[in-house]
């Protein structure tokens, strides 16, 4: 989640500072600024989908290879009892494709990260194309939060259903850090929308020109 956040933070600091640029054109220094900036968005975001890449292949690997053990920790986090011996190989993957929903949700919203500043580069910020991607980043980020809730939800319903013959245990929880990452992605639906409100004013204008 800090990673999120730093994502987040570095999407508005590039998008204030490129529409700081537009405004001082004749500052040279201000616009390889922001072209660093952009190139470090593109590869902070490109090495996190590979980690995730890593990630995935990793969990797939040790599904495919070796067996599911119950430790003490999964016990107490999950409340099973010594009599419970362990899940079979379709009860975990239906476990961590729920887990893994979060996962693929951040997947869509790295790539439209990385995809945001290779754009701003080449395009600038002020065209509609940067505006609906920073708009898809924001409903992403919101997105992400009642997913990993429900997808914990099922997770502790599913594991009490199968340890403790159908008795299926209801168990939500909401963090701080659920409510910065709402915050965060209405700030950025709501700069887009301000970035597409000025692009047709700026249009419009042109238009009488």
């Amino acid at each position: 989640m800090f990673a999120l956040f730093s994502y987040c933070f570095t999407i508005i600091n590039a998008s204030l500072k490129i529409m700081e640029s537009d405004m001082t054109q004749g500052n040279p220094s201000v616009s390889a600024k922001i072209t660093r900036i952009t190139y470090f968005g593109e590869w902070a975001a490109t090495l996190a989908l590979l980690l995730m890449a890593v990630l995935l292949a990793y969990i797939f690997y040790h599904l495919a290879t070796e067996t599911f053990e119950i430790t003490d920790e999964i016990r107490g986090a999950f409340d099973l009892g010594p009599e419970f011996n362990g899940f079979s190989k379709s009860q975990v993957g239906m476990i961590l494709a729920l887990q893994m929903t979060t996962l693929v949700l951040g997947l869509v919203m790295l790539l439209t990260i990385r995809r945001l500043f290779i754009g701003i580069r080449k395009i600038g910020v002020f065209v509609p194309e940067t505006a609906r991607r920073l708009r898809v980043i924001g409903w992403l980020i919101i997105a992400m939060v009642p997913v990993g809730i429900l997808s914990e939800f099922g997770v502790y319903a599913l594991v009490q259903m199968w340890a403790n013959s159908n008795l299926a245990a209801m168990q939500l929880s909401f963090e701080d850090t659920d409510a910065y990452a709402i915050v965060i992605g209405l700030v950025l639906v709501v700069v887009s929308h301000i970035m597409l409100e000025a692009i047709r004013i700026y249009d419009e204008n042109g238009a009488f020109v």
